[in-house]
């Protein structure tokens, strides 16, 4: 999740997709990419969903990004890959 959502938590929850609801603990955050990794047990198995090797990636291949902002019930964004390894001197992480 991103460490905005958790930063000021006292007790962190996961909503899953079926509306169960579990505890989660905070493992790390990254500050400087907004990133926090939480850890939970959930209370049934968890289907994975299969990465894309991003080696593999080519100008002009689809993406898309998917999650769940403020709660919206999910929301997915769509581009296409303009550019690899550009350096716009934004941060550590260009």
């Amino acid at each position: 999740t991103n460490n905005h959502v958790i930063a000021d938590a006292d007790e962190i929850n996961v909503i899953l997709n079926d509306g169960t609801k579990t505890k989660a603990e905070l493992v790390g955050v990254d500050k400087k990419t907004d990133l926090a990794v939480l850890k939970f047990k959930p209370p049934k198995p968890l289907v994975a969903v299969k990465f894309g090797d991003s080696d593999k990636l080519r100008l002009g291949d689809w993406v898309v990004a998917i999650g769940n902002p403020f709660s919206l019930g999910g929301t997915v964004t769509a581009g296409i890959v303009s550019a690899k390894n550009r350096d716009i001197s934004s941060g550590p992480y260009d």
